[in-house]
């Protein structure tokens, strides 16, 4: 019973202080215009590339030379 208390006391709490945040959507004026080739003289065709990256890295070494062992 104290872990279902202690897991919606954890979603009101992040629910609380998610609401104050704003959020990008695509289009947004932060991600500029990206490169635009236009198709035509007057520039209504045109094609539009918008790139978003976004890289991770993680590397751990706990306790190198140790090796465990379990017995069964």
């Amino acid at each position: 019973m104290k872990t279902i208390r202690y897991a919606l006391l954890a979603v009101i709490f992040f629910t609380c202080f998610s609401l104050g945040h704003q959020a990008f959507a695509q289009g947004s004026g932060i991600y500029g215009s990206g490169l635009k080739v236009n198709l035509d003289s007057t520039g209504k065709k045109y094609v539009r590339f918008i790139i978003w990256n976004q890289l991770w890295t993680r590397y751990i070494n706990n306790n190198p030379g140790t090796i465990v062992m379990v017995n069964r």
